[in-house]
């Protein structure tokens, strides 16, 4: 049981389970963004272009086996468009009458405006008008069955002491940011208020109000830690901020948070094909010291017998950062990456501006992690939603699959269950065969699964 709801603090309720409704959090007017002393280059979001496929053909081009889109932009069929797929967006599966979005600029040099979609450059967005969450996207990439059954079955039951008091948590540690209060007799308050709202659950774990507060109180003690070291105008110098990516002899990073734009911030992309509910988006202050020591400076050093190093001037810049609160003890999982990482996508068109990394925090462990937005992954976040994107739409079903003027609206052909089952493709991606991954899957989601696999349906 325990393997089975491993990482539940952590579960986005929104997307996968009904929970009690929270209070409506304060709004949050934005201020002004600090200045980091140097003039900022105007923000220039990426141009793309909503497209209608006419045609797929495999091509060979410039040696390279490629898929190429015959396209018109949307509700302008007059403007026509070839699109081609490279690399590993080859494989999209994608169908004549689909709609793509191809994130780039064309190349206007030729007679048709071409774009090419390849592994440094461009992005394809396949059925952008299905939004789906980054919270489910982190989890395709391990398996990209398990958010598609979650979203089709909404389980009642796995309620567990580790998700009740991460939710809580949270919710404590957003007043605090709201409220700019974090002494410890504020934040017990707002541990008294979240149990009084959350009796329900605390009923359903059968867990004492007493032994509730004693264990929030536990967990909500790196709170002032926070404050003391990242709640400032310019960064402190304990206020270090990690980074999974970085060495030992890298750059340092420090890290102050001025303001709070938003807490529980819905934000939807069509742009992108995706929607997230963010934990907060905070106003971050990043001071990066270059490393001191490099390797030519080591040996010149060397050989010349001198001690003296180059001093080092921080770079300090600014601006909205998406700010994730995580209450497990997994630091910087694959999983919290890639989530961090598709809020900044959506953080950047709600903010209209760059915002290159995002922020997690670990309450377990007063950790700050930054998350930088890389190109390789969110080639490969955005592929695994195209798969995703894909699968949903069978379910659907396309429309473009009979002619408009050709179908019955008065009466629709009824068609038998076997039959619908022997001839539709599957709507589920295959099962992956983990024994590990596998039985952490929701028994609920699993029978269904097996249910809809046992009439037939390709799942």
């Amino acid at each position: 049981m325990d393997e089975l709801f491993a990482g539940a603090e952590d579960w986005d309720l929104d997307d996968y389970v009904p929970s009690p409704k929270k209070p409506s959090p304060k709004k949050v007017a934005r201020q002004p963004q600090i200045q980091s002393g140097s003039v900022k280059a105007p923000y220039e979001p990426e141009s793309y272009a909503r497209c209608i496929v006419d045609a797929v053909i495999e091509v060979e081009l410039n040696g390279r086996w490629s898929k190429q889109l015959d396209v018109h932009i949307d509700k302008q069929a007059k403007d026509a468009r070839v699109i081609y797929l490279q690399d590993d967006w080859y494989d999209t599966d994608v169908r004549p009458g689909d709609i793509v979005n191809a994130i780039g600029h064309f190349d206007l040099s030729s007679g048709r405006p071409i774009i090419k979609i390849t592994a440094q450059t461009n992005l394809l967005i396949l059925h952008p008008d299905i939004l789906l969450t980054a919270t489910a996207l982190s989890n395709a990439p391990q398996c990209a069955r398990k958010p598609l059954l979650s979203s089709l079955v909404r389980a009642s039951n796995d309620i567990t002491p580790a998700l009740v008091w991460g939710n809580m948590l949270h919710e404590v540690m957003q007043n605090c940011l709201v409220e700019k209060c974090w002494d410890e007799q504020w934040i017990n308050e707002r541990i008294d208020e979240v149990l009084l709202n959350g009796l329900g659950m605390l009923l359903a774990l059968n867990v004492s109000v007493e032994t509730a507060r004693t264990e929030l109180r536990r967990r909500a003690v790196g709170l002032g830690i926070f404050k003391d070291r990242y709640i400032a105008d310019v960064p402190k110098s304990e206020a270090i901020l990690s980074d999974t990516r970085s060495r030992s002899n890298d750059s340092e990073m420090l890290l102050a948070i001025p303001q709070l734009h938003e807490i529980e911030e819905d934000i939807w992309s069509p742009k992108y094909g995706l929607k997230g509910k963010v934990d907060a988006t905070v106003e971050a202050v990043i001071a990066e010291k270059p490393s001191t020591v490099s390797k030519n400076t080591v040996m010149n050093n060397y050989f010349s017998k001198s001690t003296a190093f180059p001093p080092s001037t921080p770079t300090l810049t600014s601006g909205p950062r998406p700010f994730e609160i995580k209450t497990g003890r997994s630091l910087a999982g694959l999983e919290h990456r890639a989530q961090t990482m598709l809020y900044t996508l959506l953080a950047s068109e709600r903010y209209g501006t760059d915002v290159p990394d995002g922020l997690l925090y670990y309450t377990q462990t007063d950790t700050v992690v930054r998350v930088p937005r890389s190109r390789n992954e969110l080639r490969g976040l955005v592929v695994a939603r195209n798969d995703l994107a894909g699968y949903m739409i069978k379910r659907i079903g396309r429309e473009n699959e009979v002619p408009a003027h050709k179908r019955n609206k008065t009466e629709p052909e009824q068609k038998d269950i076997e039959e619908i089952g022997m001839h539709a493709e599957p709507f589920l991606p295959p099962p992956i065969d983990s024994e590990h991954a596998c039985r952490r899957t929701r028994v609920e989601v699993a029978e269904v699964g097996e249910s809809a696999e046992s009439w037939g349906f390709g799942v």
